[in-house]
């Protein structure tokens, strides 16, 4: 059984800029998630606390760095890296990162001591006694987070200063014959932007509950790769067109990512032909998929389960599989944004010449199918 996905013209958004807003956004509604997970949990072990009392002790967490990421951001504009003063830059945020650290520990313990030692609640109701756990098994995870938000500001403002750098490059040598190809590519190009805001959020989602079980190592490890993705994508995001075995190996990070939160329960296999590898397909393109695989194939089944991309040519054509074996009917059915902006970007792309389906695996969970047209990079060996 097989179900296209109708396309929607793309929604009106408002204009992205407001910086503050959409970062107090962002760490708001993570304290908000954490704040109901907690609550959610007491009242499953048979120890209610009220929800208030909850949120009081979980969202001063949050709110710490929506208040510093700001600070952080500006601070990076002035001593950027790498820059000019690229040393004294180094010293000055290694000396702001363990002041942060050691800040929000100050903040959280103080919370959790105005808050709970009235109710008798913590084995020792002292500032210290309740600083000093926090310092020692939270300092080294609160400086990467500094340095997460430093790098990711980095990264934001090089790329935006590059696209507004092509657009003006363009904008140069437009004429009224090309109008029309100008156009198409600036819907192109809004619909492969909606797709790095929405995976880092569900990144910086799993390094937080990380973060909130104790897991050092974990988060570490996950904010490493998130780096090395954000890096690649960075590179490669706003090409024209990639080779296959370019975008493998960013879906490849992308779920070495995920394998860092499901350890077991994920397995990856690629399959792929050196010569299927040089197949020219959009930047990002099996980003979403991918990710609906494992957001309602891996996430929501209690055992293991693999998630499988199979490409290969077929005469003019190259037939692209991304396939979970998760619990139940097919999950990637729902008409999501990131599915939207698949079909919507292969008709920019390809016009009809291109085909997305959407189906049933054999034995349940989904199966997302890309059917383009075979057109090799020349020079690339897609490896």
């Amino acid at each position: 059984m097989t179900s296209d996905l109708a396309v929607h013209p793309p929604s009106s958004r408002a204009p992205l800029g407001r910086g503050a807003l959409l970062v107090l956004g962002c760490w708001l509604l993570l304290g908000l998630v954490e704040t109901a997970k907690e609550w959610v949990g007491w009242q499953v072990r048979g120890t209610p606390r009220p929800l208030g009392l909850v949120a009081a002790v979980n969202l001063p967490f949050w709110l710490y760095w929506a208040a510093l990421t700001p600070v952080v951001v500006a601070l990076g504009r002035r001593l950027p890296l790498p820059g000019p003063r690229a040393l004294r830059a180094v010293s000055v945020h290694a000396g702001v990162s363990l002041l942060a650290a050691l800040g929000h520990a100050a903040v959280t313990a103080g919370f959790a001591v105005w808050v709970l030692a009235p109710s008798g609640e913590l084995s020792d109701p002292s500032f210290w006694g309740q600083f000093r756990p926090l310092a020692e098994g939270y300092v080294l995870l609160e400086v990467l987070v500094y340095w997460m938000i430093l790098g990711v500001a980095r990264a934001v403002d090089a790329d935006r200063g590059l696209a507004a750098a092509r657009l003006g490059e363009a904008s140069a040598r437009a004429d009224a014959a090309r109008s029309e190809a100008r156009a198409a590519e600036a819907r192109l190009q809004a619909l492969r932007m909606e797709v790095d805001p929405h995976f880092l959020f569900n990144s910086l989602n799993a390094v937080s509950g990380l973060v909130r079980r104790g897991d050092a190592k974990g988060a570490t490890d996950m904010l490493a790769r998130l780096g090395e993705l954000l890096r690649v994508t960075l590179r490669y995001g706003r090409s024209g067109m990639v080779s296959l075995g370019r975008e493998l190996e960013i879906v490849g990070e992308y779920l070495a990512i995920e394998r860092v939160r499901f350890e077991d329960r994920l397995t990856v296999a690629i399959e792929a032909s050196p010569e299927v590898r040089r197949a020219a397909v959009p930047p990002l393109i099996l980003q979403p998929l991918v990710e609906n695989a494992v957001r309602h194939g891996v996430a929501p089944t209690r055992g293991a389960v693999a998630v499988r991309i199979a490409a290969r040519r077929e005469g003019d054509r190259v037939r692209i599989e991304v396939i979970d074996g998760g619990e139940g009917p097919s999950p990637l059915r729902e008409e999501g944004t990131g599915l939207r902006n698949t079909a919507e970007r292969l008709r920019e792309e390809f016009g009809g010449r291109a085909r997305f389906e959407l189906t049933t695996a054999e034995g349940g969970g989904g199966r997302a199918v890309l059917d383009l047209p075979w057109t090799p990079i020349g020079g690339e060996s897609g490896a």
